[in-house]
């Protein structure tokens, strides 16, 4: 199975929820939905409060080409638009919709489209404006990577549909009950970039849904089963191990004629192409030990997840409330805020998951340079933050750091290197 240097293997947990099927979640009373919601400029509102919506409707544009635009996710009327808690940004404007209790909820495209009879242009123009970003996590909004420079030359698209944070089961969930709208939004893509290598990147924990894909994917996209470990869903690790290219320092995917997408971004792009669906709802996994009954859950962009833990029996016991996963998530100080599109995972962990200790003296043992999938000097870049040596840390390279935290799984002193790079990544590039 292919892989690539370096990484570490943490314990999946992902028995906890890989067998629940994906449920939709019951439509909110109101939904709060944060204008920004993926890298670059927050959406321009365009509604008032007290303004009618429809479930889809645009109401936020993108401001400037690197935005997304960002829609209804029910039926309803404009109660606020204001300041509200957001899980990445702890604060930012959002507009507040109430229900319609009269209405129906759910999406009805007019029609199915033959996308094969329809100009490439257009196309992307349709993904564009169903404000699709990276679903992932990486939040990257999908228009621009599906037009790159002119001097950049793709021969390769990768579906990434590793998944390698522990908990998470979105993506395993969808690509078992989803197959044949992802190998269709594989096809879309091949014809966008007009591209015939098209790879999708499955982890080894999940050889059923690699079979699935075997199967049905023949002459349409190739499967690869990949080794597992951790990070190996990182555009830069998924595209070494897939194709044996290295991604320089400071360079994109497109620089090594590659284009990288989340494979629940190419089920996106599949509604919003088939059917002229906007991004209005993500599967999300709800688990952990704190979690009474985990599950896998179709969630309306703009639902709190008080609401969300509700429907899934509460939380018995829990040291830190997590989105994403327990690797790279992002910890939350409240359950009172909303999903967005960027959320993959909600997680409860209890005091035995998160585990800690007081951070000791290093040891020299090397374990968090193996563990290293960008060959850095962790326990340099360390001691560096220490001493607040900007220069330093320049020149061992900070800024390539992808924050996937293996220097703190495998360190034994206990060192909290992650955020002390967090912290200095900023310092650096100020």
């Amino acid at each position: 199975m292919k892989t690539f240097k370096g990484g570490i293997h943490p314990e999946d947990k992902k028995q906890l929820s890989a067998a629940q099927k994906i449920e939709n979640m019951p439509i909110p009373e109101r939904v709060v939905i944060p204008v920004s919601q993926h890298l670059g400029r927050p959406a321009k509102p365009i509604v008032k409060v007290n303004d009618k919506v429809k479930i889809g409707q645009l109401i936020a544009e993108a401001d400037t080409d690197f935005s997304a635009n960002i829609h209804a996710s029910i039926d309803g009327i404009v109660e606020e638009i204001k300041n509200y808690n957001h899980p990445v940004y702890g604060y930012g404007l959002a507009i507040i919709v109430k229900k319609n209790e009269t209405s129906n909820q759910n999406f009805e495209p007019l029609s199915k489209t033959n996308w094969r009879n329809l100009d490439r242009i257009l196309i992307k123009q349709k993904i564009s404006d169903a404000g699709i970003v990276g679903l992932g996590g990486a939040t990257f909004p999908t228009h621009i990577k599906l037009n790159p420079p002119s001097d950049k030359k793709i021969d390769t698209i990768i579906i990434n549909a590793v998944e390698c944070e522990p908990y998470l089961t979105a993506d395993y969930r969808l690509m078992l009950e989803h197959c044949n709208e992802i190998i269709e939004g594989a096809e879309i893509l091949k014809y966008l970039m007009n591209i015939d290598n098209i790879v999708i990147g499955i982890e080894a924990n999940k050889k059923d849904a690699f079979e699935i894909f075997k199967k049905y994917g023949q002459g349409k996209l190739q499967a690869e089963l990949l080794k597992l470990k951790y990070p190996q869903g990182a555009e830069k690790q998924l595209i070494d191990a897939i194709t044996n290219r290295k991604v320089p320092p400071a360079k994109l995917p497109m620089d090594v004629g590659v284009i990288v997408v989340n494979v629940g971004t190419v089920y996106a792009i599949y509604e919003a192409t088939v059917y002229n669906k906007p991004l209005i709802e993500r599967i999300v996994t709800v688990s952990g030990a704190g979690i009474k009954s985990p599950k896998n859950l179709r969630c309306r962009i703009g639902i709190l997840w008080s609401e969300i833990i509700k429907y899934c029996g509460g939380i018995s016991s829990a040291r830190r409330l997590i989105m994403g996963g327990p690797m790279m998530g992002v910890a939350q100080f409240t359950d009172d805020v909303p999903v967005i599109k960027g959320v993959s995972g909600i997680l409860a962990l209890t005091d035995e998951e998160v585990g800690y200790s007081e951070e000791e003296p290093c040891l020299r043992c090397g374990n968090c340079i193996r563990g290293c999938p960008m060959n850095l000097l962790p326990s340099e870049i360390n001691k560096m933050c220490d001493a607040n040596d900007i220069e330093q840390l320049i020149k061992l390279n900070i800024v390539d750091c992808i924050e996937c935290g293996s220097c703190v799984y495998v360190c034994p002193a206990n060192k909290k290197i992650l955020q002390k790079i967090r912290k200095y990544k900023l310092k650096v590039r100020r």
